[in-house]
């Protein structure tokens, strides 16, 4: 525990000199640009940047100012400020105006609460209490209409705890609605919204209210599954684990918790091994509803920080080994999860890691996909899957070696080139001048011109290359012209036209990009005049 405590301390510390010294960074780069332009002051944007991004300090902001003879802009700082708290404080309010003016708070008050049935039953009668449409309630529902139906008592899980909703159908003889989602707007109501596909549906008559099952147990399995994950970070990465989010869907899980460092490929086969251990058990999942005082004080069961439970709870247990507080719903034996797999393992924040997972059929569906993978790979090499790897790599060796040996090439080529164009000087008005065209790659033309440039500093350089029916200029002026003030991006401005494009640069160097290779000569022979 202490060396963990350690490790993340020494962490956290490391992080924050890091945003320390990378804000430092920035503020040493405003203060210098401000002296250059002779300003004597630092923006409030500035400073409220450093410190909202960066986590800088306004103080810090203020003494290094000081000491650099430049001031900060504190009024606009604090509008600034001001303006950021305001904001999450309207954030706070709506949200609370919304749930406060919500149009089931009367519902639930003259109905009670909405019975769920959902951990014993899959499908079940009911009677419609209300159906809102629009959010205002109605009695009667026609086809082709969307709405939300109320029953007194449901199969259907509502959205909650990490778990997603179940769909499924509310019907009768004469009458069909698709439940699309099912969500918890106040504690114990539960509302099913979706769309009347045939016939006529009333208040106050009864319908079969019946989830998708399959998909209600793909969903279970995944459930489980975080039970068991959550169990197994806890065995290879230590007790200090613990959930910072999930969602349970039907084709995956996604288990977010806190942890201070990246995890390894060996801890990761790890907890596979040990969740894979688990599920072969086929041990009984177990869940018996209990006081929330039965459950205070007790360290074999997991609770989760934050979250609001109520006079009763429902206790989740894996064979004595997985004790967890859950309102989801579960495999009644591991053993119908059949096998687990790791998708992907990525860090969502500081100090905050995810891992997405598959189970089952879909863990299959996995293998299955690397497995061809693989496959093709061999297939490809011409190599037996013993050997698949040693010639991957045999390859990869060949090909670094091979590229190395065409950039020498290439290297000696451009040099050659280099002293073939030497060849092109000439000279007018006592200006040396060199132009070009040649056949070059884009992306070499910059490194070439440059170190053409370091061979003839006494000559300004105009080349020229022709790409997939487009065209580039670069232009370089030589010491002597840049020194008395001649800029290369008055005379790219010039130059540009001539090949219906544009272009600048700074300083001795200019280029520009065009669709008109016909107009190289022309801009050779200008410059010479412009020379």
């Amino acid at each position: 525990a202490k060396n963990s405590i350690a490790t993340i301390l020494t962490s956290e510390e490391e992080g924050f000199l890091k945003t320390l010294k990378k804000g430092g960074n920035i503020l040493s780069s405003i203060i210098q640009e401000a002296q250059k332009h002779s300003l004597k002051e630092i923006s409030g944007e500035d400073a409220f940047k450093l410190k909202d991004t960066y986590g800088f300090p306004v103080e810090e902001i203020l003494l290094i100012a000081k000491d650099s003879h430049v001031t900060v802009n504190l009024e606009s700082f604090d509008i600034l400020e001001n303006q950021a708290k305001e904001r999450s404080k309207k954030a706070k309010e709506t949200h609370h105006q919304e749930v406060k003016s919500s149009d089931y708070q009367a519902l639930f008050e003259k109905n009670g609460p909405t019975r769920f049935i959902g951990y014993t039953d899959n499908e079940a009668e009911a009677t419609i209490i209300a159906i809102l449409k629009n959010g205002k309630p109605v009695d009667s529902l026609e086809k082709g209409e969307e709405a939300v139906i109320l029953l007194e008592q449901t199969p259907f899980y509502a959205e909650k705890g990490g778990q997603i909703s179940d769909i499924g159908d509310l019907s009768h003889d004469n009458a069909h609605f698709i439940v699309k989602d099912c969500q918890m707007p106040l504690p114990d109501l539960i509302i099913h919204q979706g769309v009347l596909q045939e016939g006529t549906l009333l208040v106050g008559e009864p319908v079969m209210a019946k989830i998708q099952i399959e998909r209600r147990e793909l969903i279970e399995n995944n459930h489980s599954a975080t039970h068991l994950l959550h169990w197994a970070l806890q065995r290879v990465l230590g007790e200090h684990i613990r959930q910072a989010g999930s969602l349970v869907e039907a084709d995956r899980l996604r288990f977010d918790f806190n942890h201070h460092k990246s995890i390894t490929q060996e801890e990761l086969r790890q907890i596979e091994h040990l969740v894979n251990i688990k599920i072969r058990t086929n041990s009984p999942v177990k869940s018996e509803e209990l006081s929330y005082e039965q459950v205070q004080g007790r360290h074999d069961i997991k609770q989760f920080f934050g979250e609001k439970y109520g006079l009763k709870v429902r206790l989740v247990d894996i064979a004595d080994f997985s004790k967890e507080l859950c309102g989801g719903t579960h495999v009644p034996a591991l053993g119908r999860l059949g096998l687990f797999k790791i998708l992907k393992e990525t860090s969502i924040a500081k100090g905050v890691r995810r891992i997405e997972a598959v189970t089952g059929k879909k863990a299959e569906e996995l293998i299955n996909e690397l497995e061809d993978k693989l496959l093709k790979m061999e297939k490809i090499l011409e190599a037996l899957p013993s050997q698949s790897v040693e010639k991957l790599s045999f390859i990869v060796q060949e090909n670094a070696e091979l590229k190395q040996q065409a950039k020498k090439h290439r290297t000696l080529e451009l040099n050659k080139l280099m002293d073939q164009l030497q060849e092109n000087i000439s000279t007018s008005n006592d200006k040396t001048i060199l132009c070009a065209k040649i056949a070059l790659l884009p992306s070499e033309l910059t490194s070439f011109a440059n170190a053409l440039g370091a061979k003839l500093p006494h000559a300004s350089l105009l080349l020229a290359l022709e790409h997939e029916g487009k065209c580039q200029l670069l232009l370089k002026l030589s010491d002597d012209l840049v020194k008395k003030g001649i800029k290369a991006s008055d005379l790219m401005s010039q130059l540009a036209p001539l090949i219906q494009g544009s272009g600048g640069g700074k300083g001795g160097s200019a280029q520009a990009g065009g669709t008109h290779p016909q107009g190289i000569e022309k801009a050779f022979a200008l410059f010479k005049t412009l020379i």
